[in-house]
């Protein structure tokens, strides 16, 4: 790969610079030949290059792998031990394709490759990880101005000796190394919201007067009147957030859009919405020419109750503030799940650990390899026994969701492994990202269903009928929400859905050539995609998302991923059942089936706005 001249300058500046190479230690260099010597260096050049580019972590590789016949007895250890932690890191940052393709390459790749798969397979026992630790520890303390080969000693005692104490240890310290290197690469990554400045962007107005406002408030607050009338912090913050979104549409009116705004910042203060004051201050000072962001924070904040605000207030006057930042971040992303606010805020904090995770996860991004995202996982996951309960739901679902991420890209034992691990980590992913289990609200006890329905460990099957056999969840939502089943069609015949949209619930049918909705103004309504089909015996997911919070009604469908149907309308519109499928209890979602015996494995609702209320008898 070529480079510019301005990049190459740049590169020999940060490696000269931010991460002081030196070939190898004085002491060491005396009993290596200088063209030994001159091929780490290179080796060493090229690792530093890869941290930038990681499609070089290859080329990387093998530079280290030539050197090793050259590394006899008469080389020091430690020596040899640098060249094997350099090569492990190079090899675990490649993706699977850039590994096969070196054991496709010319002859000399392949040998040189099998050398760094030698390393990397190499077997040391359990019982000398404190020695190997006390090696990158000491390779640490000689070393202090070369962190990312610091990176590599600790990340293969991490790598060497899992599942014990020094393997967990030298992860953590792995992480802190990481983040010195990560903060000189993307410092931008780093920006929070208190340090990066909102402007009024193109098409910004000033704002209106002050006769404006009042009368624009005044018929905001008649048109919502039902809206203000309801109690509950829980509905006031989903107003808050229906308020904003109305704010982003209503462009043409610019006294309409500031009362909207103020109205949802005014609610979001009042209800400790952190996250909201945050979010609607920072869009109303790019709307409007004359909104100053920081000095309405002061204001808002400064009625606020909390450790958090107070610390919020701290980093408006210095964004720096490490003490601020720990609490702020923790604040954003550990209780309110706000990882986009409040991981930059932990990376910039005082927490030695949370800084280093938070720093890593900024800066490795979509470009994460397996081990690096399995990493992750892993730090998140253990994180959470030493964090106040509060916060533990938080740091397990964190991890969790990079289990999930790195799924597709394992194999074997590992994939195993971590396929336990995530379903361990399920139960807190639901409560974090505010997802309702169905499936302990159902009570078949309660004869709210029809036809024969069985459990089969942790399954719930409804079998083979001639009818339309449907079970009732008792849940009504109030609101918008996302409602996701996973379910297997065992045989002929569909499998059913019950929508609920208002007091109606709507029947989805799925069946091996197609699927469709029952009825919307009197009409079924079929798929446009040919794919959004039930294939028997094959897991499969079903997901409803429904908006009917506004004027409009808003129903996308979607099965494995692709769009079954997409459908907008009024809120007037008329919504019915198949005559042989009524539901028993409109207006509640349900599970279903049509002359088919299916099995459902999951069944979710994750409300995006109000609340879901449980059926009243």
């Amino acid at each position: 790969m070529r480079m510019s001249v301005k990049i190459v300058s740049w590169m020999c500046i940060y490696l000269s610079v931010v991460i002081g190479v030196a070939p190898v230690a004085a002491t060491e260099a005396r009993s290596l030949s200088a063209q030994v010597v001159e091929q780490i260096t290179s080796a060493e050049d090229l690792m530093l290059a890869a941290d930038l580019d990681r499609s070089r972590c290859g080329e990387a590789a093998l530079a280290f792998a030539q050197i090793l016949p050259d590394l006899d007895d008469t080389t020091s250890p430690r020596t040899r031990r640098d060249v094997a932690a350099c090569i492990l890191w190079c090899q675990r940052r490649m993706s699977p394709d850039d590994r096969e393709a070196m054991r496709r390459g010319s002859e000399k790749q392949q040998a040189l490759w099998r050398r760094v798969e030698e390393v990397v397979e190499a077997q040391v026992p359990a019982a000398e990880s404190n020695v190997w630790m006390q090696g990158a520890d000491h390779f640490a303390l000689q070393n202090p101005d070369r962190p990312l080969l610091i990176v590599a000693r600790y990340l293969e005692v991490a790598e060497r000796f899992v599942g014990t104490p020094e393997s967990l240890a030298a992860q953590q310290k792995s992480f802190a190394y990481q983040a010195q290197v990560t903060m000189a690469h993307k410092p931008a990554a780093h920006a929070t919201i208190f340090s990066s400045k909102p402007t009024a962007k193109k098409g910004a107005v000033e704002l209106p007067d002050s006769g404006s406002q009042k009368s624009a408030i005044t018929l905001i607050k008649k048109l919502y009147r039902e809206e203000y009338a309801r109690r509950g912090r829980e509905h006031q913050q989903a107003f808050s957030q229906k308020l904003l979104a109305i704010a982003r549409a209503t462009t043409a009116e610019p006294h309409l859009r500031w009362a909207l705004g103020s109205e949802a910042l005014r609610l979001a203060q009042a209800t400790g919405d952190l996250p909201g004051v945050l979010i609607i201050t920072d869009e109303m000072a790019s709307w409007f020419t004359g909104w100053e962001r920081d000095s309405m924070l002061i204001e808002v904040l400064g009625k606020m109750r909390g450790d958090a605000p107070q610390a919020m207030l701290s980093l408006l006057a210095d964004p720096a503030d490490a003490a601020a930042s720990t609490i702020a971040g923790r604040q954003l992303a550990l209780k309110d799940g706000r990882w986009d606010l409040g991981l930059p805020l932990l990376s910039n904090g005082d927490n030695v650990v949370l800084k280093h995770l938070s720093s890593c996860e900024l800066i490795l991004g979509e470009e994460a390899s397996a081990e690096e995202i399995l990493e992750l996982a892993d730090a998140w996951t253990a994180l959470a026994d030493d964090l106040p309960r509060s916060e533990r739901d938080a740091a397990i679902a964190r991890g969790g969701i990079h289990y999930q991420r790195v799924l597709p890209m394992l194999k074997g034992v590992t994939r195993q492994r971590v396929e336990r691990d995530l379903l361990q980590a399920r139960p807190a992913m639901d409560r974090a990202e505010g997802i309702i289990d169905l499936f302990p609200l159902l009570g078949l006890e309660q004869g709210r269903f029809q036809g024969r329905w069985k459990t089969e460990g942790r399954v719930l099957v409804v079998e083979k009928n001639d009818t339309g056999d449907h079970l009732t969840v008792p849940l009504v939502p109030r609101g918008d929400y996302v409602y996701t089943v996973e379910f297997i069609l065992r045989s002929t015949g569909e499998a059913m859905f019950l929508i609920p949209i208002g007091p109606n619930s709507l029947n989805f049918f799925i069946y091996p050539k197609g699927s469709a909705v029952h009825l919307i103004n009197g009409e079924m309504v079929r798929s446009t995609d040919a794919a959004a089909v039930a294939r028997p015996g094959q897991r499969q997911t079903f997901t409803a998302t429904v908006r009917q919070s506004g004027e409009k009604i808003q129903l996308t469908i979607h099965l494995d991923g692709v769009t079954a149907l997409e459908w907008s309308g009024p809120s007037i519109t008329q919504f019915g059942n198949h005559h042989m499928a009524l539901p028993s209890r409109p207006g509640a979602f349900g599970l279903g089936a049509w002359k088919a015996e299916v099995a459902f494995y999951r069944a979710t609702v994750r409300m995006l706005s109000g609340t879901a209320d449980p059926l009243k008898d």
